[in-house]
């Protein structure tokens, strides 16, 4: 579960820890998306816990800085996962949090994708109208594959 909450929050991070600050209109767009209102639900369930404990606040930080850094991401998810296992009542609260952004179409989870906008496929590529928030990935195609 924290890949996923790690997932949900590393495009926002850098909006939502500057909560209390002058945002740019981009952060306001931003975080408007139903992705962006799940993320900062989410958020605020779990900040206080983060800026509690220096580790997994340093952890989020450096997601907020750069949310697609792998290793500052892996970091998060560890830190959260150590806070989550004293924290029962938290990681309910959360758990129930991503299931009803699952149902919604903002999380995917188990091998799982969730995609805004349109996809196409044609010819063993996909063409998407719109805009991803995350990585998309495609193993490349074989000549063999035929």
């Amino acid at each position: 579960m924290e890949a996923a909450i790690v997932a949900l929050l590393a495009p926002f991070l850098p909006y939502l820890m500057r909560v209390g600050q002058r945002t740019a209109d981009n952060a306001a767009d931003a975080l408007a998306t139903e992705a962006g209102r799940r993320a900062r639900a989410l958020w605020a369930k779990l900040r206080p816990h983060v800026d509690s404990r220096p580790a997994a606040a340093e952890a989020a930080a450096d997601v907020a800085a750069d949310p697609e850094d792998k290793l500052a991401r892996g970091a998060l998810e560890l830190q959260l996962r150590k806070l989550l296992e004293r924290e029962r009542e938290l990681r309910a609260e959360l758990e129930q949090m991503m299931r009803d952004a699952e149902r919604a179409g903002v999380v995917a989870t188990k091998g799982g994708v969730a995609i805004g906008g349109d996809v196409r496929a044609a010819g063993g590529s996909i063409g998407v109208v719109g805009r991803i928030e995350g990585n998309l990935s495609m193993p490349q195609r074989r000549d063999d594959d035929d």
